[in-house]
């Protein structure tokens, strides 16, 4: 069957993930229109063009304004003809609100989860919960703990297809070894300290590239303790925002990727379980070896995608890193498109 889907995300954040979840729908031959907060509209550009029917923004915020572009977004949804509404992020603040007014039975709610933390937590998330007829997972760590929690059906869609992004050639040294650690930079999403051992130097070819404005959350800090155990020949900072171009071209270009997710250490459990870290699906996107702990290596995903650790000997591990490709990793066809597809297929046709 081919169906009319409006894709949404009301907050302003999580929007790598819309392009793999219109990318799947269309491939289908659905009919796709998303309705995006307004906040997003310099960021997603032109990015979804190939990949949808129609985009439009809404004023989605808190207070009267917010409320009425709500009430708006509703009405077009009632009176858009659309089986199916699909949520970005199935949770939040906005959602829930959205889930007081009365949504048409005829119309079919599924969305992502982002926290599973959330369905036990949060009278918001409950409340989503009662209404909603599915809910997409970003992983298939995700399933065992998100079974115990809630009933309702789920699908694990890893959004690891991304557009094509300007890119440029970067200045690399004959030898270097490139890892690159993306996000925001703090310590309670990655364990950076657990590089910062001094009685171990990096060699001179090894770079660790802080894929994240160090003027933000814990990158003062870092930037310090990197300094402080006299490794700053090792690390290089951005002083800002790193631009949509730079970033993409780094993690082209490097040779590793780094979650440094330590799961043995208390807070970073909830990303093999809760949640994840959104390194593991920009790696798999590009087909990046990723470099994680053993703890790591139970779990199918990382051992078809990385190299292991001792996270008590980890500057030993990292100097011997040459550079190498990513033929032999990657075996699994949940990485493909077309096994992707399938798993939406077969979730749409069974809520």
């Amino acid at each position: 069957m081919i169906y009319n889907i409006l894709v949404t995300e009301f907050s302003a954040w999580h929007d790598e993930c819309i392009y793999s979840t219109c990318l799947l729908l269309k491939a289908e031959g659905h009919h796709v229109t998303v309705a995006l907060n307004e906040d997003l509209r310099t960021r997603v550009g032109n990015s979804l063009d190939q990949v949808t029917d129609n985009i439009i923004y809404f004023p989605f915020k808190k207070g009267i304004k917010g409320g009425g572009a709500l009430l708006r977004f509703w009405r077009y949804l009632q009176k858009g003809g659309f089986t199916h509404l699909y949520l970005n992020s199935a949770q939040g603040s906005v959602a829930w609100k959205f889930f007081l007014l009365p949504i048409p039975q005829r119309i079919k709610v599924v969305g992502t989860i982002h926290n599973l933390k959330k369905l036990t937590s949060s009278f918001g998330q409950k409340f989503i919960t009662r209404r909603i007829n599915g809910y997409a997972l970003l992983s298939d760590l995700l399933i065992k703990r998100y079974q115990e929690v809630c009933r309702k059906p789920s699908v694990a869609i890893y959004p690891i297809f991304y557009p094509a992004f300007n890119t440029f050639e970067l200045t690399k040294k004959p030898g270097e070894v490139w890892i690159v650690i993306p996000g925001a930079v703090s310590l309670g999403r990655r364990d950076y300290l657990t590089l910062l051992r001094p009685d171990v130097p990096y060699a001179s070819h090894i770079k660790f590239i802080i894929l994240g404005n160090k003027n933000k959350a814990d990158g003062q800090l870092i930037h310090k303790e990197v300094n402080k155990a006299g490794f700053q020949s090792n690390f290089i900072f951005f002083d800002g925002f790193v631009p949509e171009e730079e970033f993409y071209s780094y993690v082209l270009q490097c040779d590793y990727i780094m979650p440094l997710i330590h799961p043995g250490r208390g807070e970073y459990d909830k990303y093999v379980s809760e949640k994840i870290s959104g390194t593991y699906n920009l790696a798999t996107a590009y087909r990046k070896i990723m470099l994680c702990p053993k703890d790591m290596e139970t779990y199918e995903d990382f051992r078809d995608s990385s190299l292991f650790y001792d996270s008590d000997d980890i500057q030993s591990f990292v100097n011997s890193l040459k550079p190498m490709g990513s033929d032999t990793f990657y075996q699994l066809s949940k990485w493909e498109q077309q096994e992707q597809q399938k798993r939406m297929k077969e979730f749409l046709a069974k809520i």
